[in-house]
């Protein structure tokens, strides 16, 4: 493979998150970039036992004199979780300077729900059944056109109780902590639970207490951000998820 092809996928790495936990969210890493790393693996390991410690020599010495932007971009680790990718880590994103986007993040826009429904090119659902005590905020965040974020808020109205969020395709969540996931079930699906945030200052996977269920239903994803602190409770999410209609 090139060096152009490696370079690509490193710099898909550095993508900096938002600080805000509902925006830290990026599309799965693609298919064919794992693919390029894995073939490369294969070259450089799969050789005749006899020249092992040489490449093994090769690769540690290269480790040593490459950035340390692309060191920590290469530990981290593509997982499958119930059928989503994501990029398991230790660290985080690079805290390092990062290239400047071609274009700008796309505006939030608030909307009605009813506008929301249509601005954007899918159906999404919402959910039939509520907690006590919490109803849905009548605006509506619409990002880019294609992202839907539904508020839903408890006692305080000025404080969320969960975020419905749904866009088109099968996506992911993007950068997540290591042993931070776990395979749930939404009416029978398969669907991943999440566990913390990452700290943009301390780039630390922290605060396992802020959970996102993510799952894909009739080609639309769909996630629920929300404290446990607040009362809810995992078993409340997955109920919230199988009463969308």
């Amino acid at each position: 493979m090139n060096k152009s092809s490696v370079d690509d996928f490193l710099q898909q790495q550095r993508q900096a998150p938002p600080p805000e936990f509902t925006a830290a969210l990026f599309e799965r890493i693609s298919q064919p970039s794992k693919g390029v790393l894995l073939t490369q693996f294969r070259t450089i390991f799969l050789r005749p036992l006899v020249k092992y410690a040489v490449a093994l020599s090769i690769a540690l010495a290269i480790l040593a004199i490459i950035s340390p932007t692309v060191r920590a971009n290469i530990l981290q680790k593509i997982v499958n979780v119930s059928g989503f990718t994501f990029v398991a880590s230790d660290r985080g994103w690079d805290p390092g300077p990062h290239p400047t986007p071609a274009q700008p993040p796309p505006q939030a826009v608030r909307v009605g729900l009813t506008t929301a429904r249509s601005q954007v090119p899918y159906t999404f659902l919402l959910p039939t059944w509520l907690p006590p005590g919490v109803t849905l905020q009548e605006a509506t965040t619409q990002v880019a056109g294609t992202s839907v974020i539904v508020y839903y808020v408890g006692q305080d109205p000025q404080v969320s109780a969960f975020i419905w969020r749904t866009y088109q395709g099968q996506g992911g969540t993007g950068l997540i902590g290591n042993e931070s996931t776990e395979a749930v079930t939404v009416n029978g699906a398969p669907a991943v639970l999440i566990r913390g945030i990452w700290d943009g200052t301390t780039a630390q996977w922290s605060r396992p207490h802020l959970v996102t269920l993510h799952w894909f239903q009739d080609g639309v994803t769909y996630e629920i951000h929300a404290n446990l602190n607040s009362g809810l409770t995992v078993d409340d999410l997955i109920r919230l998820a199988e009463s969308a209609r």
